[in-house]
């Protein structure tokens, strides 16, 4: 997993009696069960003059923006929020841009993402042709593993199974596995089950 960035909490001075601080912030990212990015963090800030807005850009991994207004005004000096924003994508760093009345630019911040999603798990499992008659066993020789938490195999669920080995077919079985960052993976196999040749 990455390492938070430290962010300095420095203020950021504009001009005389026209000060916008935006203070310390740590964003982090987490992938919720739908399987969506969730970019969390508290924000702070001092501005001079009510109608002043804060504003979040979300800088994607893919290159792109998406942005969102997180203060619009209606408030004076210490301004404060929390924030929890589905973005499109991975995120890589979010920037707080503070802004006049006039709609100028008089303050921003960067900081990185501390990313918590880590990798996602892996279920091993392939397809598997059975003979009309055998016995099946889902999990037999069904394991999971993951970078950060190691071998998941007892956390394996099987959300799907409709094999029947009385009679011939081609089934399917699914599994899934949830890692301790939430990170979720699932895979299918085909189980087909055939006339025993003879001989």
């Amino acid at each position: 997993m990455a390492n938070a960035e430290s962010v300095s909490k420095e203020d950021i001075s504009i001009e005389p009696y026209d000060t916008d601080t935006i203070h310390n912030f740590t964003p982090t990212q987490t992938k919720n069960s739908a399987g969506n990015y969730v970019i969390s963090y508290t924000w702070s800030a001092t501005v001079a003059d009510a109608r002043h807005t804060m504003t979040a850009v979300y800088n994607l991994e893919d290159g792109t923006t998406q942005e969102e207004v997180i203060f619009n005004g209606g408030q004076a000096y210490d301004i404060n929020g929390t924030v929890n924003f589905v973005a499109r994508g991975a995120v890589k760093s979010v920037t707080l841009v503070a802004k006049n009345r006039e709609g100028i630019s008089h303050a921003e911040r960067t900081a990185n993402i501390s990313d918590k999603t880590g990798s996602m798990p892996v279920i091993n499992a392939s397809d598997i042709e059975l003979n009309v008659g055998d016995k099946f066993d889902p999990m037999a020789n069904v394991t999971a593993t993951d970078k950060e938490d190691g071998d998941l195999t007892n956390k394996i669920k099987i959300t799907a199974n409709n094999v029947d080995t009385s009679k011939t077919g081609t089934y399917h079985v699914t599994y899934s596995v949830q890692d301790s960052d939430n990170n979720i993976t699932t895979k299918t196999i085909t189980v087909k089950v055939v006339e025993k040749t003879s001989g």
